[in-house]
């Protein structure tokens, strides 16, 4: 095996009477560092869009919603008529409290409806949402305030920014009416409406659509104004320690059983989640396909080089080495043109992500200029390095199978 390597090792490095062989062979190498290359900055691009994008709903997202019946994707709450988080009207459900709580982890309790918004002659239909005193643990509410003051008092709301154009509301501490139908009314035309006058405390800021026409409020205040006041609503937690999200879902689910959903921050966004995967697993398989055709270079300069060796084939034949040990000669030549292309392509990658990272040379054409976002992570190295030297074994074994023949 050692004499094999020597011979693979001297045609692979020999600078001696260059040919076209040499030339493919570098063209082949050049391919894969290329190929490297790409598909390393496509990642880092994507990771770094992924961090923008998914970095804003971390704000507005729990890291764990527990609800009963049906959750709307996006929005987490209940779906009308699916029923409430306890089995009889007026009960509570005992115990729940402290299945869900623990000492690593918050939990917050929300409610979340629809109602119509009032201030002077203007009004909407906006999405209104009752949290609990323990929002301000399971969200980084503070850093949604774009104006005014990060409370929410027992009478206070808090306006989305879209809504505060919606309604124009000049500034903060001004009163607005908020409005539901009755659910204990007789018919249509006996209709009453549940009003609430609240004092618009802040505004804040999220890139969410479907939170932009919303209204926080005390989950006491959304109780009354839905009459479901034996409602549980669903249940927001955050986990101390992010890296045991899943390990806290699991435990959950085993005691709360399946009459429960506990859905972590990709469930309850599954449709955005699914669609950017979609896009950038695409993407790289675009790549790869790329890759794969650049390789049948590699393909062609193996079978040169072995017609161009044919004599010294048959003389190490002759010397007694057998089939196995000549196709792993230009085995050899082909994981070597895969890994120092893949080293060379990564390295090049790393420069150039680095670049971005430290002076944004790259930046958007519109209105708003802005640095394109990039973010590497090691297990995109290997994944590329993986993928590249996988591609030139099997297009090396493939090769040098011709070899013995």
């Amino acid at each position: 095996m050692k004499a094999v390597w020597l011979i693979a090792k001297s045609y692979f490095f020999s600078r001696k009477n260059p040919s076209a062989i040499n030339i493919i062979t570098g063209i082949s190498l050049g391919g894969y560092a290329l190929g490297a290359m790409s598909l390393l900055v496509l990642l880092s691009a994507l990771n770094g869009f992924e961090d923008s994008i998914f970095g804003g709903i971390k704000a507005t997202s729990a890291d764990l919603v527990i609800g009963r019946g049906t959750l709307v994707e996006g929005r987490g709450a209940l779906i009308e008529g699916s029923g409430s988080l306890v089995e009889g009207r007026g009960a509570r459900l005992s115990g729940f409290g402290s299945r869900v709580s623990g000492d690593g982890r918050y939990v917050c309790q929300s409610l979340i409806d629809k109602a119509i918004v009032k201030y002077g002659d203007k009004q909407t239909v906006a999405r209104i949402w009752g949290v609990d005193s323990n929002f301000f643990k399971v969200y980084n509410a503070d850093s949604l305030v774009v104006a005014g003051s990060a409370q929410l008092g027992a009478r206070d709301a808090w306006m989305s920014e879209s809504l505060v154009y919606q309604l124009n509301i000049e500034q903060v501490d001004r009163p607005v009416e908020v409005m539901t139908p009755s659910r204990t009314a007789g018919s249509l035309a006996q209709t009453t409406l549940n009003l609430e006058e609240l004092s618009v405390r802040a505004m804040f800021r999220i890139r969410e659509e479907n939170h932009e026409n919303t209204l926080i409020v005390p989950i006491e205040v959304a109780r009354g104004l839905f009459e479901r006041e034996d409602f549980e609503g669903r249940w927001d937690i955050k986990v101390k320690d992010p890296l045991k999200i899943e390990e806290v879902k699991g435990d959950l689910i085993e005691k709360l059983g399946p009459g429960f959903k506990v859905m972590d921050r990709a469930e309850q966004h599954g449709t955005l989640y699914r669609m950017f995967n979609t896009e950038k697993w695409f993407s790289f398989a675009l790549l790869a396909f790329v890759l794969l055709l650049i390789s049948f270079n590699l393909f062609g300069s193996i079978r040169m080089m072995q017609i161009d060796k044919a004599q010294d084939l048959k003389m190490l034949a002759a010397l007694g080495m057998g089939d196995s040990g000549l196709r792993w000669i230009f085995l050899l030549q082909a994981i070597w043109v895969a890994l120092v292309g893949t080293v060379i392509g990564i390295l090049l990658a790393l420069g150039l992500i680095w670049v971005q990272l430290r002076f944004g040379m790259v930046t958007t054409q519109s209105s708003f200029e802005m640095v394109y976002p990039v973010s590497l992570r090691m297990g995109d190295i290997g994944l590329v390095a993986g993928l590249n030297l996988a591609i030139g074994l099997m297009v090396g074994v493939i090769a040098s199978a011709q070899s013995s023949k």
